[in-house]
């Protein structure tokens, strides 16, 4: 990525917190946090068709539960089916929530996830699969049969990621 891309992504920042930390969060967002610490994607299921959306906090809540549900299982998957303190930063400033980069959070959890596996710390790559399969069928097409590489131009991600998938 040339300079002033890398320039603009800087100026873009992450908008999303990498984990939440409990011991940070105020009382009531303890709360908020203990309610969806360890749940399972069939809990969120279960409690998106049971809560009430009669009252603005019934509402409130439906949105958190939706807001995790979407990013477990499709925007940034883990291999735990379990919330995660990744899951949880996004639902405690509801009122901003359409204004957040959700595709610069998305993008962000894929690039930890590709150099964590290339790091050889995890055996599998954490993140939303059909941005992958995008990300893996563009390198594909873009790479010559006998493991030479064309010139890429793929914003987004390193020059370290990109290699490390066109040896691997």
């Amino acid at each position: 990525m040339s300079e002033p891309k890398k320039a603009i992504v800087r100026e873009l920042g992450d908008i999303f917190s990498d984990k939440v930390s409990y011991k940070k969060l105020f009382e009531e967002n303890k709360l908020i946090f203990r309610r969806f610490q360890g749940n399972t994607l069939k809990n969120l299921t279960d409690d998106m068709m049971s809560i009430g959306v009669e009252n603005e906090q019934d509402r409130l809540m439906f949105k958190r539960i939706f807001i995790l549900y979407i990013q477990m299982a499709f925007l940034v998957p883990t291999t735990i089916n379990k919330v995660s303190p990744v899951h949880l930063a996004p639902i405690f400033e509801m009122d901003k929530i359409t204004e957040d980069n959700w595709g610069a959070h998305v993008l962000n959890f894929i690039i930890k996830g590709i150099t964590n596996y290339c790091l050889k710390t995890k055996k599998s790559i954490d993140g939303c699969l059909f941005a992958l399969m995008i990300i893996y069928f563009y390198l594909a097409e873009n790479t010559e049969k006998k493991g030479k590489k064309k010139t890429l131009d793929c914003p987004g991600l390193a020059t370290g990621i990109k290699n490390c998938w066109l040896q691997g």
